[in-house]
């Protein structure tokens, strides 16, 4: 008889941020026999960017969702992005929310957008073990600013 059996996971980097972030391994409780659905959510904050007043900030990041045998070692963001064990790597999109407040000494403005992103895939992939996942962020462009990101990842599979 097979079993449906259903795993989630949470972290972030809030303690130490970074300008790239691999989060796991998230490593499933048993073998998987086939994987159906993986769900993850993606945020990212940039805490503390002062702008001048004409700056502005652009979509850089990407983020992934990445699986390979117990202690694979995951591939990197931006450099691998379209990699082999990657579910997804993609330019980080979703719903943006930002606060900003004026420093009038300075005549600028202090940002902290927030991103977040949401994906899911689903599929029949034959495995055959168990799997380590990452869920995996990057930037995309020289001298980032430092990111804290978080993210929850769930999986349902057979075993």
């Amino acid at each position: 008889m097979v079993n449906m059996l259903h795993e989630a996971w949470t972290d972030d980097n809030y303690a130490t941020g970074g300008t790239s972030v691999q989060f796991g391994p998230f490593t499933s409780a048993s073998a998987i026999s086939r994987l159906v659905r993986i769900r993850a959510i993606f945020t990212v904050s940039e805490p503390g960017i002062d702008l001048a007043p004409t700056a502005v900030i652009g979509a850089y990041m990407c983020w992934g969702v990445q699986s390979g045998s117990p202690g694979y070692t995951p591939q990197v963001l931006p450099g691998q992005i379209g990699g082999f064990n990657f579910y997804w790597s993609e330019l980080l999109g979703g719903d943006l929310a930002a606060a900003a407040s004026w420093t009038p000494p300075a005549n600028d403005v202090g940002w902290m957008p927030v991103q977040i992103a949401t994906r899911e895939w689903r599929g029949q992939l034959p495995i055959g073990e168990n799997q380590d996942f990452y869920v995996t962020g990057g930037a995309l462009i020289a001298s980032p600013p430092t990111f804290a990101a978080s993210c929850s990842l769930e999986i349902d599979y057979s075993d």
